[in-house]
């Protein structure tokens, strides 16, 4: 690896490390701000990263070439994940005080796996799996039994797992859409991060961090090819404008594909075709040593060909044959401003990040897919929603062996209107839209403590209220509820113990409360309070863990296991072949256990693997559709592997063998329809010689077929259409720096 490391002009202009693709972190080049971490010393200079300190004070570097020593964002402990190399002793060392379970993806990871959306992660952490709702563009994920509603999107149910990118939370899943173009790292923290993000979920945190601005001006340029006549063309840049004061930073894509099926109605012509174009800019100044502002502005615009459901997906045997007379689309549009503000002061680190979201959703298709007596109309729904979100950080920056501290503030309002209907085939209305608004605010504030008890022990506790009120009205006609407005609150309090027992062996242990508020289904037709309004969700979790590193560093082991009690457990109710409310199952838990190993059999090739188990129930759940008591949450994998090898040889030869099983899981919570265990193998051989990087891709080897997505059109519960994964997909793919 020691080659790879050396290589520091490649590393500069690719932004990211030619060291092994493994999920760790991502090694960056002399950034303004810079992000280089210091993890073999403990209480060295700068910012210390959670290996460094057991403190709860991280913080950012805000200087620019005068100070080197920084983590890249402003969280508390338990989030902050900073840079560091991509070996394993450098990762131990970066997670060895973590108190949590977390996984690391680095840039050159996310490009050799052509990870370019937030679905292509699945299998790369220990159970977690994502899921297609309401089409493969909004993922919904499934972690540790804790899964989304696997149907399109609403701003008054908020997503299990938050996602950030560039500190930029999204409220719903249809703001999580977005090409993944140049993107630096991204973390996946598990379970409730309640002192560490303005938006804590009980399912975790997805983290995702773009490159820095550059000292040194740079350019990449990439282009892959494949079948289906797959193309993504994506290219960069950049610079400073003025030295140590300005810089600039863009980032375009440009993609696109034919569609994997067969439409018989058109002469077999390719359907679910899809396309995509995108842009980012980001203008970093700074005006003082310890003062960073970044302003981004991105853009992006998705035209596709609706994703078709499949009729008895689990036994249909051409499931990539449709018949549409009218192919429809699934258009989503993307625009989101963003202001941050670092500033390292002499007691605290502070940040500002105010932004604003607008989304839109435009869905037009066939409706036969839904049933025969749905063969003479379309359906239509369109969406618009617009998310403003303001989050304060701040943290102590003493010596972390001293004790520390962490606040925050999140202030969030999203609204939504909401149009749905048929049409038939010509055009004209087949009756009156269901029409609604919904909105949406929500107040996070949190404050932690870090008490290192000795060299050994830190303790850090953590009390937080989260606040939500929630405002809903539809069009429909009496007798239906046609308005609602209810606040909801929780105080949510979190502890946990590290214990570093030596420099290579680590131990943790943490409890922590999450809340999800309640809200409305608006755009349902309810006639009662009980299918009109839903509760709000807690949960206790527990999870207590270990990391060791031995045999001269090159064998890594990491374990854990958890457990989680749910109290009116939000879930997504079929009420008719195509309508959908939240209820809430008075009781549920998830327990299980993970491990995630790897072990370097030489100093070119590495083995690594993970296993996740998850034993998630419902305990009581008396549901409109039937008592689903003692039932497995649908959608949760009964376990997850991940195992393969990689090669990285010194003559710039590389390549990656990886096999990602799924166990079965079910598509309802009547628990009729369960999908078998099924394994994507994927392979990746390249060649990276200087600032060219050049490899060829198989995805699905074997051509596996398997369901993510499913519904009943004969009635609720009774499963008889589905969204079917990809096919094999195979192409080249190219990049070169300037």
């Amino acid at each position: 690896m020691s080659e790879d490391k050396d290589s520091s002009n490649e590393d500069i202009v690719d932004g990211s490390s030619a060291a092994m693709p493994e999920p760790s972190t991502v090694e960056e080049p002399d950034l303004l701000p810079t992000v280089h971490v210091t993890t073999s010393t403990r209480g060295t200079s700068g910012v210390p990263s959670p290996s460094q300190s057991a403190s709860a004070a991280p913080s950012i570097n805000t200087a620019g070439s005068q100070r080197q020593s920084a983590a890249i964002s402003l969280t508390g402990s338990e989030s902050e994940l900073a840079i560091a190399d991509t070996d394993l002793q450098s990762n131990f060392d970066l997670l060895r005080d973590f108190p949590g379970s977390a996984t690391i993806l680095n840039q050159t990871y996310l490009e050799r796996e052509g990870v370019s959306a937030l679905r292509d992660l699945t299998g790369s952490s220990p159970n977690f799996t994502t899921f297609d709702g309401g089409g493969n563009r909004m993922t919904s994920i499934s972690v540790r039994g804790v899964r989304e509603q696997n149907y399109q999107s609403a701003p008054d149910v908020l997503p299990s797992t938050a996602f950030y990118i560039d500190d930029v939370p999204s409220l719903t899943t249809l703001g999580r859409v977005t090409v993944f173009n140049n993107i630096g790292s991204v973390t996946i923290a598990k379970g409730p991060q309640n002192t560490g993000y303005g938006l804590s979920l009980v399912g975790g945190v997805i983290d995702v961090r773009t490159p820095e601005a550059t000292e040194v001006a740079t350019a990449y340029a990439e282009g892959s090819y494949g079948n289906y006549d797959a193309y993504e063309v994506t290219a960069g840049l950049s610079t400073p404008i003025f030295k140590e004061a300005l810089y600039l930073s863009l980032d375009g894509v440009l993609m696109g594909r034919d569609g994997f099926y067969d439409n018989i109605a058109r002469n077999g012509e390719p359907y679910g075709d899809k396309s995509a174009r995108g842009g980012r800019a980001r203008l970093t100044a700074v005006p003082w040593d310890n003062v960073t502002i970044d302003y981004n502005y991105q853009s992006e615009d998705f035209r596709d060909q609706a994703d078709p459901y499949i009729f008895n997906p689990l036994t249909n045997p051409d499931p990539f044959v449709v018949n549409f007379d009218t192919p429809g689309h699934e258009d989503i549009t993307q625009s989101l401003n963003s202001l941050r503000v670092r500033a390292e002061l002499d007691a605290a680190d502070v940040m500002s990040v105010t932004a604003y979201r607008r989304s839109t959703w435009d869905y037009r298709a066939d409706a036969i897919q839904f049933g025969l007596p749905f063969a003479d109309f379309i359906g239509v729904t369109n969406e618009v929603i617009g998310s403003f979100t303001q989050e304060f950080r701040a943290a102590s920056n003493n010596d972390p062996t001293e004790m520390g501290w962490t606040a925050g503030l999140l202030f969030a309002r999203t609204k939504m209107d909401y149009e749905a209907g048929f049409l038939f085939n010509n055009g004209a209305p087949a009756g009156p839209p269901a029409i609604a608004e919904t909105v949406a605010r929500d107040v996070g504030v949190y404050g932690g403590v870090s008490v290192p008890l000795n060299s050994l022990v830190t303790v850090q506790g953590g009390l937080r209220y989260d606040w939500a009120g929630r405002e809903g009205i539809n069009e429909f006609a009496p007798p239906a509820i046609s308005r609602g407005d209810e606040e909801f609150g929780e105080v949510l309090p979190s502890v946990s113990l590290v214990y570093s027992a030596n420099d290579s062996v680590s131990y943790f242990a943490k409890y922590a409360r999450a809340f999800k508020p309640g809200g409305f289904n608006v755009r349902t037709f309810a006639t009662d309070p009980f299918s009109f309004e839903y509760g709000e969700e807690t949960s206790d979790n527990v999870e207590v863990g270990f990391r060791a590193l031995g045999l001269s560093g090159k064998f890594e082991l990491s374990g854990a296991f958890f457990y989680s009690k749910f109290h009116d457990f939000q879930d997504l109710t079929q009420l008719s072949p195509t309508t959908f409310g939240i209820s809430n199952a008075d009781s549920a838990r998830s327990f299980g256990a993970e491990l995630d190993a790897a072990y370097m059999l030489m100093p070119s090739l590495k083995l690594f693997g993970t296993f996740g188990y998850t034993n998630a129930q419902y305990e009581s759940y008396d549901s409109v559709l039937g008592d689903f008591s003692g039932n497995t949450i649908s959608f949760t994998p009964e376990f997850t592997a991940t195992y393969g090898l990689e090669y990285q040889g010194s003559s710039g030869l590389y390549g990656i063998a990886r096999a990602r099983t799924t166990g079965p899981y079910y598509l309802d919570d009547a628990n009729t329809a369960e999908q078998d265990a099924y394994t994507l193998v994927d392979l990746v051989a390249g060649y990276r010689w200087g600032r060219f990087d050049a490899s060829f891709f198989v995805q699905n080897l074997t051509d596996q077929r398997y369901v993510t997505n499913a519904f009943g059109t004969a009635g609720p519960e009774l499963v008889d259409i589905g969204t079917i994964g990809d096919p094999r997909t195979y192409g080249a793919r190219a990049k070169v720096v300037f």
